[in-house]
């Protein structure tokens, strides 16, 4: 939540179904909005193949503000 506030792109994983606190009522009915702002959300199911494939993937993806960082940045400093 503070990364996207922070202007990163973050994306929640949720199962077929979606997250189980979507349905909450009452007193929780604000927990999924609350913790989940600014996030977009993918549906993975890992018992199927396709997803198990998905999973096996790297996602996180990092860049620093200005541009990439490189091995050896900051070394004609």
């Amino acid at each position: 939540m503070f990364l996207a506030f922070l202007g990163a792109e973050v994306v929640k994983v949720e199962p077929p179904g979606g997250d189980k606190t979507r349905q909450l009522t009452g007193m929780g009915s604000a927990f999924f909005p609350l913790f989940n702002r600014r996030k977009k959300s993918v549906v993975l199911d890992y018992r199927t193949p396709a997803g198990k494939e998905a999973l096996s993937q790297p996602v996180i993806v990092a860049s620093a503000p200005g541009g990439k960082l490189h091995t050896g940045a900051g070394s004609g400093m």
